[in-house]
């Protein structure tokens, strides 16, 4: 995808999208815990934020889809840092290079995914002795700590294992969205009409 192929959206077609990221993001969270899958699949909105409407947009994205998991008493305190430091990576990034092919979007999945190793597992270390909740990760740590490794080590592999292969595959999720929202405006879909249709797919895979 490159920068000519996103079109500027209105101001009320901005904020729905806004609203739709934040469903998107949810709805993959709660599929992957559901399926348990190695994979978080709650960056998939953030990432499209960032693309269709906007740094600020994609923070409000990345920090309010924290707010439903906060309120059901979800651990989900590196949601948040997260939510800041991901769309700002992924927008300079993008500002630099826009990954127009498959192989550029797995290299900034790549490099997203560190940055949240990085970014969570000192939060991890300090929360929870290094553990982050998730069962593929969780499960890793455990192993590796029973054959004697580092706390710090077991945390690294542990987000390691889930963070890289989630972020390469929220992207390129949430560029298959994007190019579906694009050409279903230059077919002449109306905005509403388009969200409603991706909304309807997010609910369909959350049943």
């Amino acid at each position: 995808m490159k920068k000519g192929d996103i079109k500027e959206f209105s101001p009320g077609g901005k904020m729905l999208l806004i609203l739709l990221c934040i469903v998107i993001n949810l709805a993959g969270r709660l599929l992957a815990g559901k399926l348990q899958l190695p994979l978080w699949l709650d960056t998939i909105g953030t990432s499209m934020a960032v693309c269709l409407v906007g740094i600020g947009g994609a923070l409000f994205v990345g920090i309010f889809s924290g707010v439903p998991l906060f309120l059901a008493n979800v651990p989900c305190e590196v949601y948040f840092l997260i939510g800041i430091f991901l769309p700002i990576f992924q927008k300079i990034y993008m500002h630099l290079a826009m990954p127009d092919k498959v192989f550029k979007v797995l290299k900034l999945g790549f490099f997203s995914g560190l940055l949240a190793v990085f970014t969570t597992v000192p939060v991890y270390l300090f929360l929870d002795g290094g553990r982050s909740t998730h069962f593929w990760g969780d499960a890793l740590f455990c192993m590796l700590e029973w054959h004697g490794a580092p706390p710090v080590l077991c945390s690294v592999a542990g987000a390691l294992l889930v963070e890289i292969v989630d972020k390469q595959v929220s992207l390129l999720i949430a560029f298959g969205l994007i190019a579906l929202i694009n050409r279903m405006r230059r077919n002449g879909a109306s905005v509403a009409g388009k969200q409603a249709t991706v909304l309807a797919l997010c609910l369909f895979v959350n049943s």
